[in-house]
C-alpha cells in the first residue's frame, strides 16, 4: 500500500529531524558549561565543529547519512 510507505518515510523524516534539534540542544548546553558565558570561545567551539563536520562531508560523503 503506497499510502502507508509515503505516512512512515513521512514520519521517519520528522524523526530525523527531531533527533538533530535533540542533539543539537545537548551539544549546546555542554559548550554553554564548558565556556561559562564566554561568546568568543562558544563561537571557535562552534565553528570547529563546522569546518570539522564540513571536511568529513567532502572527504567522506557517506559519513554525513551518518552525521
Amino acid at each position: 500500500m503506497p499510502g502507508i510507505e509515503r505516512r512512515l518515510a513521512f514520519a521517519a523524516s520528522h524523526l530525523g529531524n527531531i533527533r538533530i534539534f535533540a542533539l543539537w540542544g545537548v551539544l549546546d548546553a555542554l559548550i554553554y558549561i564548558l565556556v561559562k558565558d564566554n561568546r568568543l570561545k562558544s563561537m571557535i567551539i562552534y565553528f570547529t565543529i563546522f569546518v570539522i563536520i564540513t571536511f568529513v562531508g567532502f572527504y567522506s560523503p557517506v559519513l554525513i547519512d551518518f552525521l
